[in-house]
This record gives C-alpha cells, structure tokens and sequence, in this order.
C-alpha cells in the first residue's frame, strides 16, 4: 500500500465517493461537496491535507483534514475506505500517515466528527486513541449559493 498527497488527478473520484457514500453525508441528500471545494481543498496544501492510500493505481480510501497552522490544530474531516477494502488496514495506515504529519509538524490538537450511528467509525476512532466528547447537534447555513 502506498499513502501520498491527493493531486488533480484523484479530484474526480474523491468527489463522487464524498457525493455518494450515505456515510459522509450530513446536510439531507443533495451534492453536499461540489468539485470546487475538492479542486481547491486539494490544491490548497498548506491548509489542507488529503491522503491517498493506493495500490495498483487504484484508489483504496481517503483521508481529508483541515490544518489550522496559526493555532496548531487539525480537524480530521472524513476517513473514507472503499467497501471491499475495509478492515484491511487501510484506514489504519492513513491515520498513521497522518498522525506522524501532525507530530512532525507540532500539532497539538486533533479533532474529529463521526455520526452518531456510526458505531464501526466511533470504535475505529476509541481505538486508536481519541476521546469522545459531548453529543452535539449540527447546524448549516448556506451563503452565497
């Protein structure tokens, strides 16, 4: 397996598993993610990381997070893994990568959000160190649309 930096290329695919996987979809059904956000989240590496974890030329999953560099946090925005890949490792080894970013970096903080019914994702996430919080409900506001 061979973890690296998301690139134009990987733009297109990214987009449709954010657009149509129901466990990465938080605002009722519609494009949630337009490929200007995943075109300029990938572009924008110095507040953004997005890692690929491939084999073959093939995408196996994803990892998307924010880098708040004036504070030194980081929020983990999505853990994605293709289905016939999962507890494979590959998840694992994304937040490998990216934890030793965040070390090697000096980050001090990383936050993360998983959706309630998600039990596999919160137990990934316990598993690996995290802590849970508070149970919290989520408001949007769209601008400019």
């Amino acid at each position: 397996m061979a973890i690296r930096r998301a690139n134009k290329a990987d733009s297109k695919e990214i987009h449709f598993i954010l657009n149509n996987t129901m466990e990465l979809r938080d605002y009722g059904g519609r494009e949630e993610y337009p490929s200007r956000w995943v075109n300029a989240i990938i572009k924008d590496k110095k507040n953004n990381l997005i890692l690929v974890n491939n084999n073959k030329n093939e995408m196996r999953g994803f990892l998307i997070a924010h880098l708040l560099n004036s504070i030194k946090d980081a929020i983990l925005n999505h853990l994605f893994v293709k289905e016939k890949y999962r507890n494979k490792g590959v998840a694992k080894e994304l937040m490998k990568e990216y934890e030793s970013y965040l070390i090697k970096n000096k980050f001090y903080f990383n936050l993360l959000f998983a959706n309630k019914n998600n039990v596999s994702a919160k137990q990934f996430f316990e598993s690996r160190g995290f802590k849970r919080g508070e149970d919290f409900s989520m408001y949007y506001k769209e601008m400019n649309n």
